[in-house]
């Protein structure tokens, strides 16, 4: 993804997304809402997306629930995945 540091919204939804690269989120310093639901995702790691409020990762592949979540979130859909694991620190806050 090309810098964009004012974007606030971004939807990937529906694109047979496999593997999302940690650092394409170093460019989104402003993103506060992200789906990226109907995918094949099997991890995602958004560490560097400091202001998401909102992230939607349902109907992808995932086995592990997120963690090291942005301290702002609000909202998480992790719905219709194959989630084997939730760590406790997800819920913490």
């Amino acid at each position: 993804l090309l810098p964009c540091a004012k974007l606030e919204t971004l939807d990937l939804s529906h694109n047979h997304l496999k593997h999302l690269v940690p650092d394409d989120m170093l460019v989104l310093p402003s993103l506060q809402s992200l789906s990226l639901s109907s995918n094949a995702l099997l991890d995602v790691n958004l560490l560097s997306a400091p202001q998401l409020l909102r992230l939607h990762l349902n109907r992808n592949q995932l086995i592990h629930a997120p963690h090291d979540l942005p301290s702002p979130l609000e909202v998480l859909d992790v719905s219709d995945n194959q989630l084997e694991i939730i760590e406790q620190p997800l819920f913490a806050g």
